[in-house]
């Protein structure tokens, strides 16, 4: 029992020392060439905001055109009593 109270003591003292302050928080200089304002941000998004809907008009328009076009034909034509699938002369 003592060895238990023991060690969780110094796991105790050991988790607050490595919790202690790790320096400061100020930076340490301007922003990098990495780094972008807020304004550069904003226009990106605009930017992207304005592709994605032109994005969206074309997929509307190719969807309602899918949907006025006939369907594909069938590759092979299942009969119902003639025994197996017929497959069309080009395959075989």
């Amino acid at each position: 029992m003592k060895n238990r109270l023991i060690l969780s003591s110094l796991t105790l003292l050991v988790a607050a020392y490595q919790c202690a302050g790790q320096g400061p928080l100020t930076p340490s200089g301007p922003p990098g060439p990495t780094m972008h304002t807020l304004e550069e941000i904003y226009q990106r998004q605009a930017t992207l905001e304005a592709n994605q809907k032109a994005i969206m008009n074309e997929v509307l328009y190719i969807e309602a055109n899918q949907a006025t076009r006939r369907p594909l034909r069938r590759a092979w034509r299942a009969s119902s009593s003639k025994g197996p699938a017929k497959f069309p002369k080009a395959w075989c």
